[in-house]
Parts: C-alpha cells; sequence; structure tokens
C-alpha cells in the first residue's frame, strides 16, 4: 500500500478522477499519483535533513520536546498529584485541618492518541537510524 493512499485515504485519485476524467488514461494518472508522492517524500526528506544539519541546538531536538511535555504531563498525574495527596492526607491527618488534595490535569483523549502516534514514529526512526547506522 503506498504512503500516500493510507494517509489520504485515495483523496488524490479522487480529486484526478473529478479534474481530469477523461483526459488521462488510468495509467497516466497512476502515473500523476506516483509523481506527487515521489515529490511529497522528497519535500519531506529536505526537511528532516535541514532540520538535522541546522546550527540551531534546539531545532535538532524540537521533534522529542513534545515528547519531554506529554512526559512532564503524564509524570504529574500519575506520580507527583497522588503522591502529594497522599502527604497532604497524613499532614491533615496528623495535625488537623481543611481537607486538601491536587487535582490531575485533565486531558483530551487526542492528546494519547497523538503522542502513541508520535512515539512509534519516534522510536521506529530512532531504531531505523541505529540498524543502518545512519
Amino acid at each position: 500500500m503506498n504512503l500516500l493512499k493510507l494517509v489520504t485515504g485515495g483523496l488524490l485519485e479522487k480529486i484526478i478522477d473529478r479534474t481530469l476524467p477523461n483526459k488521462m488514461s488510468q495509467e497516466d494518472k497512476l502515473n500523476l499519483t506516483q509523481a506527487f508522492e515521489m515529490e511529497l517524500q522528497n519535500a519531506q526528506r529536505d526537511l528532516i535533513l535541514s532540520e538535522s544539519s541546522s546550527k540551531d541546538s534546539y531545532v535538532s531536538r524540537a521533534r522529542p520536546t513534545f515528547l519531554y511535555l506529554v512526559y512532564l504531563i503524564l509524570a504529574f498525574n500519575f506520580i507527583i498529584v497522588p503522591i502529594f495527596n497522599q502527604v497532604f492526607a497524613l499532614i491533615i491527618s496528623l495535625y488537623g485541618g481543611s481537607p486538601f488534595s491536587f487535582e490531575a490535569v485533565p486531558l483530551p483523549p487526542d492528546l494519547y492518541s497523538l503522542f502513541k502516534i508520535v512515539m512509534l514514529g519516534y522510536i521506529g526512526g530512532r531504531t531505523y537510524e541505529k540498524t543502518k547506522s545512519v
């Protein structure tokens, strides 16, 4: 399955069929689609090469920054908040006072989905780089 069809769900083929229905043969339409996909891959490659060769040290680390941000949010929600709540509950039970607890940051489900996709892509890319010594 080609990458463009996977990403767009065949949208490019539908656009070509509607704009050029009788003017091109199926083979020409397929060649046009493949040429577009090749241009897309070349543009992505050029973007990655320009990011990796940048003199700015942040640009080469920009992709993992999203991962670090999500790590921080997850650590806050599932490690720090429960620990603080337990500590404050213990302090309140020992010394008295009004009950107090931290609330976890509500996260939209799409953030988890995006995190999974980015993490899988990042791990897959790093694994490929290490196996191919890129």
